[in-house]
C-alpha cells in the first residue's frame, strides 16, 4: 500500500497523468507501475518546495509549453502578443457591425 498526504503532488509530478486515484490517503489506482513509497514521498517534498517558491510552478509551466505538442499555441500566442490595444478596438467594432448585420 502506497500512501500520500498531498495527492495534488501525485499529478504535478505525472504530467496531469490520467487514471491516477486515491482515497483516504491511498493511491487505489495508478496507470502502468504503482510508484513506490519512497518516490511519492520525494514527489510531495518537491511539490511542497515549488509551492514555497513561487518561481518553480512558473519554470515547470515553461518546461512543458516548450514541446512540440504547444507549437501552435505559442504560435497564436506570439501574434496575439503583438496585437495593440487599437487593433482590439478595430476587431471589436467589426465584430459588433457584423453581428449587427446578421440580426
Amino acid at each position: 500500500m502506497v500512501n500520500t498526504t498531498i495527492p495534488e503532488a501525485l499529478t504535478w509530478a505525472n504530467s496531469d497523468a490520467q487514471g491516477i486515484s486515491t482515497r483516504e490517503g491511498v493511491i487505489t489506482a495508478w496507470p502502468g507501475s504503482m510508484p513506490t513509497q519512497a518516490q511519492v514521498d520525494q514527489w510531495e517534498t518537491d511539490y511542497a518546495a515549488a509551492i514555497a517558491d513561487k518561481s518553480l510552478p512558473a519554470a515547470r509551466a515553461m518546461a512543458r509549453f516548450d514541446t512540440e505538442q504547444f507549437a501552435d499555441m505559442k504560435a497564436i500566442l506570439s501574434v496575439i502578443a503583438d496585437v495593440t490595444d487599437t487593433d482590439f478596438a478595430d476587431i471589436k467594432a467589426k465584430f459588433i457591425a457584423e453581428r449587427k448585420a446578421l440580426e
